[in-house]
């Protein structure tokens, strides 16, 4: 199987917001502290930015993903997204 883009990372959560659900279900279970919540919002920009290592140990389990699989995830987004460009058309440096 080919590496896994942040999406199908989610998607394996079963979606942004299932996984949002899973998330909150912990937390009121006491099963998450309460610096592991992650809002709805925030899940759906990691398809923009990558998924932040503070949320992996979150993560990994609900999406049964590795550490490994998550740092490839975010590299191949990362190298998919085009660096900004200033007003006067240049790259950012």
């Amino acid at each position: 199987m080919g590496t896994l883009d942040v999406r199908a990372i989610v998607q394996k959560g079963g979606g942004p917001k299932r996984l949002h659900e899973k998330i909150t279900r912990l937390a009121k279970l006491g099963k998450l502290r309460p610096d592991q919540m992650i809002a709805e919002k925030t899940i759906y920009s990691w398809f923009e930015g990558g998924i932040p290592e503070r949320h992996w140990g979150s993560i990994m389990p609900l999406c049964k993903v590795t550490e490994g699989e998550l740092h490839q995830a975010n590299e191949a987004l990362r190298k998919r997204v085009r660096p900004k460009k200033h007003p006067d058309n240049r790259a950012a440096a």
